[in-house]
């Protein structure tokens, strides 16, 4: 693709008003723009208007920091701000062009007016993810390292800017590329023996080019694994609290939000539409929600909500089933059917407070057995007990909060902490396109019950050709400008 030949410029700093905020200027004009609109020395001795802009920008070395104030376009008598300039040289910058970083303060004023003096001096305005976007046409990053830079600057926990560092840091990257080098290998192999078939060291081995399939494949099913718990570090896992009216819910979630969200009384059904809060967990994002009680006698208004908790329990990863431990009330056929086969839930005998230290044992075992004759699911966990919990007290609170991380880590998918995590759709999509065509020659091996040097040397080529191009998608490799457009178009300006 054609790299670009423009300089750009526009605040790295949200907008609003702020301590400081950050101008960069970007490409091969940046360091001569700059100079135009800025001058070392101090505001005070600022003299009149010049005839010609000064070098000093330009003269400086990369990585070198200057004092001055910015003003109109050759102008120091017409003050801006004070400011400190920063320079980077190509191809050692952010964006990998000669760039320039103003930092100033951070007042409307100051923005707007800067803004304008650098656009008046030559340089245009960034749109969205251009400064990224240069950056990985010049190949300082790649694309995967691209997406990681939004998903670390929208991550609000601490595993999502863990899991977006470390895609960052070029360990996905790596894997592609570790996955990719075997095919290009097969490849070489096989066109050599197809356009050189004279010499007998030539000879296709596709049994070679199948082996390599089936090896590539595993790989690619065990990246595609970790794709379920990437997900849920850069969206949030979706917990839902459900069951009869007046089971504790309600109590239950503002305990786990720790402030008063959702209101309780006495009266059965007073929730009556879904209440949902985000909330940090251990460094994980969750989304939980409260929800209407089940009954089947509801009313007009109470049916809506009803609904609402139907359609919050298709899309959840993981529910809580609350069983009043004086009264439980156990889902019915219609609540059963809502549960989708994928989606995890386990039952909680709640508002434990309301037995004796006597009864409550009993209630436990018969509790457990009632729930797993009724719906065929487990009570809980292998080698885990039924979750007991009372608010007054926090009684269980502990033990429900880690029932949720647990859920999280068994979804697993990597081999070690340290291993490559797949966390974007897009991502997830070309590996499994990639497995496809792989699988297509696994399964044309099968399928043919023949030698694997049998397979027709033209039809490996385009196939393994396929995946190889499918995985270059992910990290671009291979793309197009649509492409770009559409990733850089969802970043924010500056970036």
């Amino acid at each position: 693709m054609r790299l670009p030949t423009t300089t750009i410029a526009a605040f790295s700093t949200a907008p609003g008003r702020s301590g400081i905020a950050v101008l960069r200027l970007s490409g091969p004009a940046a360091a001569a723009i700059a100079d135009r609109v800025f001058t070392a020395g101090s505001l005070s001795a600022a003299p009149p208007c010049k005839d010609q802009p000064a070098d000093r920008l330009a003269r400086l070395d990369g990585y070198r920091a200057l004092y001055g104030y910015v003003h109109r376009p050759d102008c120091p008598g017409e003050p801006i701000d004070e400011a400190i300039a920063l320079r980077f040289v190509a191809p050692r910058s952010y964006t990998g062009e000669d760039t320039v970083e103003f930092s100033v303060h951070g007042s409307a004023a100051v923005r707007a007016a800067l803004l304008d003096s650098v656009v008046a001096a030559g340089a245009e305005l960034a749109g969205p993810g251009d400064f990224t976007r240069r950056a990985v046409l010049h190949g300082r990053k790649d694309l995967v390292q691209a997406e990681a830079i939004a998903d670390l600057i929208d991550a609000s926990v601490s595993r999502s800017a863990r899991a977006a560092l470390d895609q960052l840091s070029g360990r996905l990257s790596a894997a592609l590329a570790a996955l990719r080098e075997p095919l290009y290998d097969a490849l070489a192999a096989l066109h050599l023996a197809i356009e050189y078939p004279e010499h007998d060291e030539a000879a296709p081995d596709t049994g070679h080019a199948l082996d390599t399939a089936r090896s590539v494949g595993a790989g690619l099913d065990r990246l595609i694994l970790t794709h379920r718990q990437g997900r849920l570090l850069r969206e949030g896992l979706e917990v839902v609290l459900a069951g009869a009216p007046n089971a504790g819910k309600s109590s239950l979630f503002n305990a786990l939000v720790g402030e008063m969200r959702a209101i309780v009384t006495a009266h059965a059904g007073t929730t009556r539409d879904r209440v949902e809060v985000a909330l940090d967990l251990d460094g994980l994002a969750i989304r939980l929600s409260d929800t209407a009680g089940l009954r089947p006698d509801a009313g007009e208004i109470e049916r809506l909500g009803i609904e609402q908790t139907h359609r919050a329990l298709e899309t959840a990863d993981l529910a809580f089933w609350l069983l009043d431990a004086a009264a439980p009330v156990y889902p019915g056929a219609e609540d059963l059917a809502s549960f989708p086969p994928e989606l995890t839930v386990w039952p909680i005998l709640a508002q434990s407070d309301r037995l004796s230290a006597t009864d409550l044992p009993v209630a436990i075992g018969e509790t457990a057995a009632r729930w797993e004759r009724l719906t065929g699911r487990p009570a809980a966990p292998a080698g885990a007990e039924l979750l007991v919990t009372s608010v007054p007290g926090s009684r269980g609170m502990d033990g429900l909060r880690r029932r949720i991380m647990d859920y999280f880590d068994s979804l697993g998918g990597r081999e070690t902490e340290n291993s490559a995590i797949v966390t974007n759709v897009r991502h997830a999509a070309a590996l499994r396109e990639a497995r496809a065509w792989l699988t297509r020659i696994e399964d044309a091996a099968a399928g043919a019950a023949l030698p694997a040097q049998a397979l027709p040397s033209d039809v490996l080529v385009a196939w393994l050709q396929a995946a190889a191009d499918e995985l270059a998608t992910i990290d671009g490799q291979l793309v197009d400008e649509k492409v770009l457009d559409s990733l850089f178009s969802r970043f924010c300006v500056g970036k």
